[in-house]
């Protein structure tokens, strides 16, 4: 080894402490870093806890009139909340079909899931018989809802 390598060795080391020495973590932000995750998993807990408990408690039956009591829309929507997390809202709703038609066929889409919920030919039938034994044409559906 030559007077050159020794020194491009000690320089290497050299760095290498240096950038050790400033690139530590530092203790006091990992401790606050480990305290935050426990706090944010306790308060996790919490939540299902009192999820539960509103799951546990019996249901309230609503109140004779036709409008729905706003207590009780409160707690259904608290309850969707602790079941659903962020995607409570999508848990409610009404369901709607939506209509593909063309010469050949009629699709009908559901707003729940967006899945097809019937698919009928137009041009073809099936036979089907009745209790006096005649046939007669019915749709050809491909797919139905149940």
């Amino acid at each position: 080894m030559d007077k050159n390598t020794i020194t491009g060795f000690i320089l290497i080391f050299g760095i290498l402490l240096v950038w050790n020495l400033t690139m530590a973590p530092d203790a006091q932000k990992k401790l606050e870093e480990q305290q935050r995750l426990q706090d944010s998993i306790a308060q996790v807990e919490q939540a299902k806890i009192e999820g539960q408990a509103a799951i546990a408690q019996p249901a309230i039956t609503p109140p004779a009139s036709a409008e729905p009591d706003s207590q009780a829309q409160a707690q259904q929507q608290t309850l969707l909340q602790v079941q659903y997390g962020e995607f409570f809202p999508a848990a409610t709703g009404v369901e709607k079909e939506e209509v593909l038609e063309n010469d050949v066929m009629k699709i009908t889409f559901t707003n729940k899931g967006g899945r097809i919920k019937k698919v009928l030919l137009k041009n073809y039938f099936k036979m089907e018989r009745d209790s006096n034994n005649k046939e007669f044409k019915v749709p050809l559906y491909l797919m139905e809802d149940d």
